[in-house]
C-alpha cells in the first residue's frame, strides 16, 4: 500500500537519530508521493545527505516541507546540488525555521537562479544578513517561476528592503510576499511602496508587520496592489488582495 500513498506528513514527533535515519531510508518505497512533510522531527546536517538521496527517488514529489528542523549550512549546500540538478520538479519548498547562515544560503539561493518549477518558497524564521539578502536579491532577478515568497520573521529592516530593491523591481512572477515579523518600519514600507508604484506589476498580496507601519502607508500600498496588472488580468477578489493587518501565524505558515 505504501507505493500508492501520495501524501505523507510527519511532524512534531520525537525520533531518535536512528529512527529518523530509518524513516529516510524507507522514503523511496513511497514511490507515488506528491507531498512530503517532515516538520520538527530533528533532521540535521548529517541526515540531509541520505534524505537528499531518498528524495532523488521520488519522481512525483511536488511539495517538500522541512520546516523547524536543525538543518544547517552543509544540509543547505546538499539541497542546492539537488535543486541544480532539477531531477525533482518541486513546486513548493518550505525550509523555514532551520539553521543555515549565509554560507549555506548563498549556494542554496544560487541554485534557484535557473530553476523553473518552484512556485512557492518559504524561508521564514531564518535570520538573513546582508550577504544572504544580496543572494536573495540576485535570485529574484534571475528566477522566472517563484510566485510566493515567505521571508517573515527573518530580521529584515529597511536596509534589508534596500538590498532587495532590484530583485523586487525586476522580478516578473512574484505575486505574494510575506514580510510579517520583520522590522522594516515606515521607511522600509515607503521604499516598498515606491518599488510597487514605479516598477513591480505582479505583486497582489503582501503581509507586513502592521503595528510597525503608519496606517496611511499601509493604505497606499493596498491601493497600489489593487491597481497592479495581475489584479486586472486575473480579476482577483478584493478580499484576497492584501492581508495587510495580519502578522501571520508562524505555525500556520509552517503547515502550508
Amino acid at each position: 500500500m505504501r507505493d500508492k500513498e501520495t501524501n505523507l506528513r510527519i511532524g512534531n514527533n520525537t525520533f531518535t537519530e536512528l529512527g529518523i535515519s530509518a524513516l529516510i531510508d524507507t522514503l523511496p518505497v513511497f514511490s507515488n508521493l506528491e507531498i512530503l512533510g517532515l516538520t520538527n522531527i530533528g533532521i540535521d546536517d548529517d541526515l540531509a545527505v541520505p534524505l537528499t538521496s531518498s528524495l532523488m527517488e521520488l519522481k512525483n514529489l511536488k511539495t517538500l516541507i522541512l520546516n523547524t528542523n536543525t538543518i544547517g549550512n552543509a544540509g543547505f549546500i546538499t539541497f542546492s546540488i539537488l535543486l541544480s540538478s532539477q531531477k525533482l520538479q518541486l513546486t513548493t519548498l518550505h525550509v523555514g525555521g532551520n539553521d543555515p547562515t549565509s554560507k549555506g544560503l548563498v549556494p542554496f539561493l544560487k541554485s534557484l537562479h535557473s530553476n523553473t518549477s518552484i512556485k512557492n518558497l518559504s524561508l521564514n524564521d531564518i535570520p538573513l544578513n546582508s550577504e544572504s539578502l544580496q543572494a536573495l536579491n540576485k535570485m529574484l532577478v534571475k528566477n522566472k517561476s517563484i510566485e510566493q515568497l515567505n521571508i517573515g520573521g527573518c530580521g529584515i529592516t529597511a536596509e534589508g528592503i534596500e538590498l532587495l530593491k532590484s530583485g523586487l523591481m525586476f522580478n516578473s512572477t512574484l505575486k505574494t510576499l510575506h514580510l510579517w515579523g520583520n522590522k522594516i518600519k515606515d521607511s522600509g514600507a515607503t521604499m516598498l511602496h515606491d518599488i510597487i508604484q514605479d516598477h513591480n506589476h505582479t505583486l497582489v498580496t503582501v503581509t507586513l508587520p502592521s503595528d510597525e507601519i503608519e496606517d496611511d502607508i499601509l493604505k497606499d500600498i493596498k491601493d497600489l496592489l489593487k491597481q497592479n496588472e495581475s489584479f486586472t488580468k486575473e480579476k482577483f477578489n478584493e478580499e484576497e488582495i492584501l492581508k495587510m493587518c495580519e502578522r501571520g501565524n508562524k505555525n500556520e505558515e509552517a503547515k502550508k
